[in-house]
Order: structure tokens, then C-alpha cells, then sequence
């Protein structure tokens, strides 16, 4: 009599922890069948349906069982719980146990991991060097035309064709207080970035996305006046990297369940950062727009990263020195351009 029954029921064998399933097979129909142990004799008018192991989740499913408006009859044995119920009800509650089941396990992620590469300290510590380098020039006695002829000015860029200012403008500062929240900021960043990107990858991006964060920013305000320095723009590019790119490695993780997707995460962390950060003081003298901007192109370069991951992470090595040479190269052509 237990076998018969056992032929036509559909049956879930689960295991704690991990999700996945033991000995678990599947009916041409989706159903899932298990295998009842050879000593248990079926109560009379009662069906098993799930055989599980642990005893937590056996709880668990019995109060599916509960909330589809059914009754059911609990048994140990040596492969677990067996969950039983009448025979009237089996068929439907093995089905929907079924269901649930594939709804509460994650999908299962088959991407490469994440590759994390060592702590590099040379980028914060050039960058830290250059930005000095070029503020102690501002403090001197050229210092007033170096600011001229380097600052982002609207009307020149779109007006005058000086596309250099994008660049050269994230090298200039107001004073020690920017000089420092940039340098704190930034190398932080470019710490968090060379982890998952390399040095090399990471400073060139920076630099392009600050320098287009202020093209972006110019054009917004031309044909008005619009001045403005700092590594600023660079900086909020590098928290939008930082944002994009995490979305994306939570995006190709995703697993599907009742909860908050989890690229949602560090998106609405970069925004609540950028908020803080960016947006939230009542000083005339920060430009709100262009961390917005430098924020955006950072988000969108970020997206596009975090797709190459796995080769910028793997090749770094071989990356870091062209690039940063590139990232260096561009930089000083601006400057040469600029003077």
C-alpha cells in the first residue's frame, strides 16, 4: 500500500543550509519525488508529500501547508520529517510544496567570483603629491595665472575650443580645507577602485570622468559664465564608479526572492553619499552641479567596469603601468596645452 502511494506523490527531499537538495529528481511534469524509508508504514488515508531533513525547516513547510488552508501530520524518522496529509489534499499540497520551494531557494549564481587585488598605495600617494605640487604653485607668484589658465571655464571651453580646462581644472584648489577633503576623499576612493580595477585602470578613469563630469558641467551652464577648480568633480566620479560598478557585481549575483534587490544597494548608497556629501551644504562655493555630473559619468563608466572585471583584475599587472602612463600623459598634455 505504501509503495502505491509513493509511485503517485509528488515528494520534496531537503536538506538545511545551503538550499540545495539531496538525492533530489525530477518528473518530466516539474514534480519533485522523494524516497520514503523502507520501514515507515503510511498511516491509513494519509499521504506523504515532503521528506525533510531538518527540523526547522520541516516547521517551515508545515506552515505552507497551513497557509494553503490544509492539515497535516508530522512523523519522524531516521531520514527526517515526513510530512503527511490526507489523500484528498495530497496531490494539490505536493505540487504547491513544490512551488515554494523553488520560490524560497536562491537562484543559484554561476559568474566568476569577484577578483580582489592588494591594497596599492602608490596612486593615493602620487596623486597626494601632484595635488600639493600644484597648490604650493598656486600659492606663488604666478599662482593667480596658472588658476586662469587652468580653471573650467564655461564660455572658454564651448566658446573658445580650450578643452584642456576639463582636464586642468581638477588639479587647482581654493584653498588648504579643499585641498585636503579632496585628498582624504579621493585617495580613498582610488584605494576601494585599484582593489577590484588595478592602479592603472583606476586613475585613468578618474581622470577622464572627472575631465568629463566638467564638460558635461560646462555645457550645462553655456552660454552663461561658469569658473570653477578642484578635484572635486573626480572625486564624486569616483563614488559614481564605485556605484555603478557595485550594482553591477550585485546585478550578475541577483538572487530572486522577497527582499530588495541587491544592486538596489549601493546605488541608493551612492546616492544617499553623493546627498551627503555633495548637495547637502548651503555653501556658494561648492558646485553642486558638477559633483552631480562627475557622479553620473562615474556611475556609467562604472557599469561598463564592472563588466571587464574580470580582465582588468586579471591582467593588472600588465595594465597598471600603460595605463597610468596614459592617465599621466593626458594630464601633462593638458598642462603643456594650458601654458
Amino acid at each position: 500500500m505504501a509503495s502505491e502511494k509513493q509511485a503517485s506523490t509528488p515528494f520534496v527531499t531537503l536538506t538545511s543550509g545551503s538550499g540545495n537538495s539531496e538525492g533530489r529528481s525530477h518528473a518530466s511534469d516539474g514534480t519533485v519525488f522523494g524516497t520514503l524509508p523502507e520501514n515507515f508504514d503510511v498511516p491509513e488515508g494519509l499521504v506523504p508529500v515532503a521528506v525533510i531533513r531538518d527540523a526547522g525547516l520541516a516547521n517551515e513547510f508545515g506552515l505552507a501547508v497551513l497557509a494553503m488552508g490544509q492539515t497535516y501530520w508530522a512523523f519522524t524518522s531516521e531520514s527526517g520529517v515526513i510530512l503527511c496529509v490526507d489523500v484528498a489534499s495530497a496531490e494539490v499540497v505536493g505540487r504547491e510544496l513544490v512551488a515554494y520551494d523553488r520560490v524560497r531557494r536562491p537562484r543559484e549564481c554561476t559568474v566568476q567570483a569577484l577578483i580582489e587585488l592588494p591594497v596599492s598605495w602608490s596612486g593615493p600617494v602620487i596623486y597626494g603629491v601632484i595635488l600639493v605640487t600644484f597648490f604650493l604653485l598656486q600659492m606663488g607668484a604666478e599662482g593667480s595665472a596658472l588658476t586662469q589658465s587652468g580653471r573650467t571655464d564655461a564660455q572658454a571651453i564651448y566658446g573658445a575650443g580650450e578643452w584642456w580646462r576639463c582636464a586642468t581644472a581638477l588639479f587647482l584648489h581654493a584653498d588648504v580645507a579643499h585641498l585636503g577633503a579632496n585628498l582624504v576623499a579621493g585617495g580613498g576612493f582610488a584605494l576601494l577602485l585599484g582593489r577590484s580595477f588595478g592602479t592603472g585602470a583606476t586613475w585613468l578613469a578618474l581622470l577622464l570622468c572627472g575631465a568629463l563630469g566638467n564638460a558635461l558641467t560646462a555645457a550645462l551652464y553655456f552660454p552663461e559664465a561658469h569658473l570653477s577648480i578642484g578635484a572635486s568633480t573626480a572625486v564624486f566620479a569616483g563614488l559614481g564608479l564605485l556605484t555603478g560598478s557595485g550594482a553591477w557585481f550585485a546585478l550578475r549575483s541577483q538572487q530572486y526572492g522577497f527582499v530588495l534587490p541587491k544592486w538596489t544597494l549601493p546605488l541608493l548608497g551612492g546616492v544617499a553619499l553623493l546627498g551627503f556629501l555633495g548637495v547637502g551644504s548651503d555653501s556658494e562655493r561648492i558646485d553642486v552641479l558638477a559633483h552631480l555630473c562627475g557622479f553620473l559619468v562615474g556611475m556609467g563608466v562604472g557599469l561598463a567596469m564592472g563588466v571587464a572585471q574580470g580582465y582588468l583584475a586579471s591582467n593588472h599587472r600588465r595594465l597598471n603601468l600603460p595605463l597610468a602612463g596614459v592617465a599621466l600623459g593626458l594630464a601633462a598634455f593638458a598642462w603643456i596645452w594650458a601654458i
